[in-house]
């Protein structure tokens, strides 16, 4: 090759290097920056949160949204419930859905494919399509505003995400630990218990991470369904937008601590979630 044709295909990749880095640094500012912006309103003061120019850098940092939120007595209540929306979901789509995904991805009969698919579509529709039917429903049974209904809606919805998830973890297992497991004589249920469990450990606790956020960031559901005893956090950070003022330090106050509880939890699973990502993707 020559010179001139080697210093354009070196332009070429500085170009394309250039560009993704810059689309990389756009999707980080979309995603991030409204976050800080969020944190950063918590603290300030009402007539900073409106200054003119916006202040990046809170001018006079403030926790007395923070304290107005906590002292709120609707805040741990619904704290507590959403922690046990999610919790419970978690685990139930976990547990069902690993059983369902191993069946699928180790059993073959007709229609298997166009199974997966099924399952898939039924996370894609918007939970709009099936909120008025599910209200008629469990009004009608007086059972609206109950917290096993909530985590019963939760789990319907997710659990479909979670199957679609767990196949393709399962799908990467080498298949002769569990032959040579069952030749030994162990049952399908002790090969799912010591030999699938264990060696899919990151991507059950990668679906179940993506679980939990799913079902921690729910509010069309709980909106709808729930007023008072199942009430989330959720719809407890919407309270503060009002008809016709918007408390809007209190809310980035509420919003702010409404993320710590996830952030911290996908902290501790990072190490694990890299692994359960990368167990998934990768494909023979």
């Amino acid at each position: 090759m020559a010179k001139g044709d080697q210093d354009v295909t070196a332009r070429r990749r500085r170009l394309v290097l250039l560009g993704t880095v810059a689309l990389v640094v756009v999707a980080l500012f979309g995603t991030l920056f409204p976050i800080y912006w969020t944190v950063a309103t918590a603290f300030k003061t009402a007539r900073d949160t409106f200054s003119i120019p916006p202040q990046l850098v809170p001018a006079n940092p403030t926790l007395d949204n923070f304290a107005k939120v906590l002292a709120n007595p609707e805040f741990m209540p619904t704290l507590i419930t959403s922690v046990e929306i999610t919790i419970a979901t978690t685990v139930l789509c976990v547990v069902i859905g690993g059983l369902a995904a191993y069946a699928v991805s180790r059993f073959r009969f007709p229609g298997a494919e166009l199974l997966q698919s099924a399952i898939l579509v039924l996370r894609i529709l918007p939970a709009i399509t099936i909120i008025v039917p599910l209200y008629k429903i469990f009004g009608s049974l007086r059972l609206l505003d109950q917290l096993p209904v909530m985590v019963l809606v939760y789990t319907a919805l997710n659990l479909p995400f979670a199957v679609w998830l767990l196949v393709s973890f399962f799908a990467q297992l080498p298949l002769d630990l569990e032959e040579a497991a069952l030749v030994d004589g162990a049952s399908r249920m002790q090969v799912l218990r010591l030999i699938v469990l264990p060696l899919s450990a990151p991507g059950i606790i990668a679906t179940g991470l993506f679980v939990a956020i799913l079902a921690w960031n729910e509010f069309l559901i709980p909106i709808v369904l729930a007023t008072t005893n199942a009430k989330p956090l959720s719809v407890f950070v919407a309270g503060f937008i009002g008809s016709r003022t918007v408390e809007w330090g209190q809310l980035a106050a509420a919003a702010s601590l409404a993320m710590l509880p996830i952030i911290v939890f996908s902290l501790i699973v990072q190490r694990y979630l890299v692994s359960g990502l990368t167990l998934g993707a990768v494909k023979e």
